[in-house]
This record gives C-alpha cells, sequence and structure tokens, in this order.
C-alpha cells in the first residue's frame, strides 16, 4: 500500500462466505494495520451465526363416534373420526420462511410464511399448526388398520419442511384397530298353526352384527323329516340356495358377503307329513291317536297318525 498522510486511511474491504460448520457459532475476525513507522494495531469483529432447527409433534386429539359421543382411544367402526393436531416448532437460532406442514394420510397442509426463532420472539419459539382429522372407513375396519393395511392400527405420519432446514422432518401417530366380528342367525316360523297336509314357511334371517365385513358365509339347516321342504327363496338371489347332495331336506346357502348390519333373508315353504314309523319310532301308540307336535320356538303342528 502507498503512504497515508496524517489523518487518512486505508481501507481493505473483504467476504467470508458462512461455511455449514459455522452455523450456531461464533465467527471471530480480527484486523491487523501496520507501517514503517509504528507497531502492529489490532480490532477483533464478533459475529454470532444462527443455527435453523426445526422439530415436528403430532398428537392425536380424540376419536369421535359417528354419533358423537366419546369414541375413546381406539377406532372400532367406519364413521369414527380421529382428530390431529400437528405442530412444528422453530428449535434453533435462525428466523425460518416459508415453513410446510403436511399430513399424508388426509392430504391436508398448513404453510406459515415466517417462523421466528425464540432469541427473536421474547423466547418463545415460534410454531405452525396444522390441525386435521381423518374419518375411518370400512376397508379400514376390514383391512384391520391403514397406512399401511394389516398392521393393527391407523397410521398417520406428518412432515414439516422450511428453506433454511433440510432433511425434512416427520412424526407418526398411531390409533388402534379394534375388529369385533359377529353375527346372528334366527329362525322363525309362521305364527298360523299347519295341519298334516298343509303348506307352512319359516324364515331363517342371517344377520352381521359386528364391524367388519363378512365373507364367504355358508348357511345350513337340517329340517325336520315332518316338514317336507317344497321351495326356497333366497332374498332375491342375495343368498344361494340349494340342497345339499341331493338332501332337499338340508337347506344350503351360500352369500358372498355381508358389511356390518346387513342380513339377508331365506324363506323355506314346506309341506307337512303325518306321523309313520319311519319319521317316528313305534313307541306303542295305536293307529289313528292325535298328537301336538310343538317346536322349540313355539311352532305349533298337529295331526292324526291315521291321516293320509
Amino acid at each position: 500500500a502507498g503512504p497515508v498522510a496524517p489523518g487518512g486511511t486505508c481501507v481493505l474491504v473483504g467476504t467470508y462466505v458462512v461455511q455449514a460448520s459455522d452455523l450456531g457459532t461464533t465467527i471471530v475476525n480480527t484486523g491487523t494495520g501496520d507501517s514503517d513507522q509504528t507497531g502492529p494495531v489490532t480490532d477483533p469483529e464478533n459475529v454470532d451465526v444462527p443455527s435453523p432447527s426445526l422439530s415436528i409433534s403430532k398428537i392425536v386429539n380424540s376419536v369421535t363416534n359417528p354419533d358423537g359421543s366419546n369414541g375413546g382411544s381406539s377406532v372400532d367402526q367406519a364413521g369414527d373420526v380421529i382428530a390431529y393436531t400437528i405442530t412444528a416448532t422453530n428449535t434453533g437460532t435462525a428466523n425460518l420462511t416459508d415453513v410446510t406442514v403436511e399430513d399424508d394420510l388426509t392430504g391436508d397442509s398448513a404453510n406459515c410464511a415466517l417462523v421466528l426463532a425464540a432469541v427473536n420472539n421474547g423466547d418463545e419459539a415460534g410454531t405452525c399448526v396444522l390441525t386435521t382429522s381423518y374419518t375411518a372407513t370400512q376397508t379400514d375396519m376390514d383391512d384391520n388398520g391403514a397406512n399401511p393395511a394389516l398392521n393393527g392400527f391407523i397410521d398417520n405420519t406428518a412432515t414439516a419442511d422450511s428453506v433454511q432446514t433440510d432433511p425434512p422432518v416427520d412424526d407418526s401417530a398411531q390409533v388402534p384397530v379394534v375388529q369385533l366380528p359377529a353375527h346372528t342367525l334366527v329362525k322363525t316360523f309362521d305364527p298360523d298353526p299347519v295341519g298334516v297336509g298343509e303348506f307352512g314357511t319359516f324364515t331363517l334371517v342371517y344377520t352381521n352384527t359386528g364391524n367388519v365385513t363378512l365373507s364367504d358365509i355358508v348357511i345350513t339347516d337340517t329340517v325336520q323329516a315332518l316338514l317336507a321342504v317344497e321351495s326356497l327363496d333366497d332374498d332375491g338371489g342375495a343368498a344361494n340356495c340349494s340342497d345339499d347332495d341331493g338332501n332337499v331336506q338340508t337347506v344350503f346357502c351360500e352369500v358372498d358377503s355381508l358389511a356390518p348390519g346387513e342380513f339377508v333373508t331365506i324363506t323355506v315353504e314346506f309341506l307337512t307329513l303325518p306321523l309313520n314309523d319311519v319319521l317316528v319310532p313305534d313307541i306303542g301308540q295305536t293307529s289313528g291317536a292325535n298328537y301336538v307336535f310343538y317346536f322349540e320356538n313355539g311352532y305349533l303342528l298337529y295331526g292324526s297318525t291315521g291321516d293320509g
């Protein structure tokens, strides 16, 4: 450098590119001045480098039944609503911009243009919050879970990111799926009594009373020999009914599937037969004796061994 007159200056302008290793540290830069006539003098300058950092937390707030009542901590029917709160927090010392929070299961997202660091926000870390909900489907119940299926939970993962942070951060929340398969079969006779040689009907009503879809359903009924099966009504084809190995006294019906609450009704028409030694073992009863036959469900059959 050239001479500097009394009161004059010699100025150096320099730049330094902040490195990743500098984040969260203090850069100390010391300048030194010297001349032929003087000894050296120094002046340090310290620059604090903020450190960007982002965290995420996902919590389940509640599970609500379809009727609005409290569903507890698990999903046990289609229509249950899971409410979530997802919070992305600035845990560093640098302000974060364009912070995004995304929920993979619902597809919902939130964007915050600026999330302040605690040092710039009265010692309170800034946040970006997404509230969302997911409604459980019948497929979730049948598959024993979602995201992925068959794991026993509805698993939901959220991610957060910003311009200053990489890679994205994520957090998951799991809600158990409770499968409760159940069914009923109710057999009901027409309430009117039927005499020998007369026709009567009874119904078989099969109902899915559980919370999962039932499949490959088989309904059988070996009908009392006194009631000769004449015809079957398979509920408009909902149940595929036939005899079993040519034995028309055995009602055999197959149903592909029934969702919770669904049912199928099978109507059987029969002809009442007279008692004989084949249908009822000989107990020493004389021919022509009158009889009344009571079924467990209250159905009444009457006639005479001399009929027919």
